[in-house]
């Protein structure tokens, strides 16, 4: 077809001056026009494939009727002794386990004890809270007023939700400029809980009955201590992943550019 395009564009500008052989390119232009294979019907052959639609699913390379021959002629002695062989049979003592337990003896242990330390750290904090709702009830002086206490749970709902903003950006890896700021408010609210616990070791330290009995004021501090340690350290895992992530891009972006063997730098995402 590109030639005769070629042609047809050629003859459009150069036209011929006579008429004869004007009509002599017409005939040739439409010899090379039609098209008469499209007429031309040839039979469709298809490649005839032997498949044999029952072959077992669990032999199908085997040959059916070899296999049902191969049946057809076993003995009831050998039959019996097949399935006799492939019969599962329980132990007297049951299911022998030991190998499993014995090849993840550490995993098993670490998850016992991860879960020993949840459950005691849960006991700790339940038995705090009831303990001081109690304690709220009898006569003697509390230790922390309303306000202080309204203080904190205005902290821990707002460091949940900074905390919950900041881990979805900084998995997902979005908006670094929101992140950034999200970082910002997590520096800010580690130097506010730091604050806090001083204020609260101060009331410990006023508190009169901790001044008297030095293990009562051990066991304040120590409970002190229980209950801060959520947010110590969900703060401290947020801002040392952050800041690592950081280093880490920054040594990455300051690497020079190393050349391959072809004398081409590697392409960057």
């Amino acid at each position: 077809m590109n030639k005769l395009s070629s042609k047809m564009i050629g003859y459009s500008n150069n036209a011929p001056s006579d008429a004869v052989a004007s009509e002599e390119m017409i005939e040739e232009m439409e010899k090379e026009v039609e098209i008469s294979d499209l007429n031309e019907a040839d039979e469709i052959q298809y490649v005839e494939l032997n498949l044999d639609t029952h072959i077992s699913r669990h032999n199908p390379s085997g040959d059916r009727s070899s296999s049902l021959e191969h049946t057809e002629n076993a003995s009831p002695l050998n039959l019996r002794q097949y399935v006799q062989e492939n019969i599962f049979e329980a132990s007297a003592h049951g299911i022998d386990l030991s190998e499993t337990y014995e090849s993840r003896v550490d995993e098993i242990n670490k998850a016992n004890h991860d879960i020993t330390a949840l459950v005691k750290h849960n006991f700790r904090v339940f038995k705090l809270t009831h303990s001081y709702k109690d304690f709220g009830q009898s006569s003697e002086p509390l230790l922390l007023d309303n306000l202080m206490i309204q203080e904190l749970i205005g902290f821990n709902i707002t460091l949940t939700e900074f905390l919950l903003h900041f881990w979805n950006l900084f998995m997902n890896g979005g908006n670094p400029v929101q992140l950034k700021k999200l970082f910002t408010a997590l520096r800010g609210s580690q130097s506010t809980l730091t604050e806090l616990e001083k204020r609260i070791k101060s009331m410990i330290d006023d508190y009169p009955p901790a001044k008297d009995n030095e293990k009562q004021r051990e066991k304040l501090l120590k409970d002190l201590e229980t209950c801060m340690f959520p947010l110590s350290a969900s703060l401290s895992k947020a801002i040392n992943d952050y800041v690592a992530a950081v280093r880490a891009a920054n040594e990455e972006s300051n690497k020079p550019d190393t050349i391959n063997e072809n004398g081409k730098r590697p392409l960057t995402e």
